[in-house]
């Protein structure tokens, strides 16, 4: 095992106060993120039935938990562009509980 000096970050009295101001803050994203997307779905069922917009307005809000959590880092390992109006799978490799929230 390599004896490496450890990080700002790695240091448990920062991870872990850290740590729990990130999961208050997803949980208050999905509060409040739950009401404006059925507003929003509310709103543009008629001119967007295949919720194509409401899609990218939950995207937006696991992109916007993932930026501000500085233990995450996020890379796409294949440059791949699906077509947006075709069913499509996304998959994670599971390395926490968090891939939940964020697929």
């Amino acid at each position: 095992m390599e004896n490496r000096p450890r990080g700002f970050l790695e240091r448990r009295i920062v991870a872990v106060p850290l740590s729990y101001l990130f999961w208050a803050a997803c949980v208050l994203i999905v509060i409040l993120w739950t009401p404006l997307v059925g507003a929003f779905l509310l709103f543009t069922h008629r001119s967007d039935p295949n919720r194509d917009r409401v899609g990218r307005f939950q995207r937006h809000s696991a992109a916007l938990a993932a930026r501000i959590n500085p233990f995450w880092a996020f890379r796409a390992i294949d440059d791949v562009r699906p077509d947006p109006s075709k069913p499509h799978l996304f998959v994670a490799n599971h390395k926490s509980l968090a891939d939940v929230f964020l697929l």
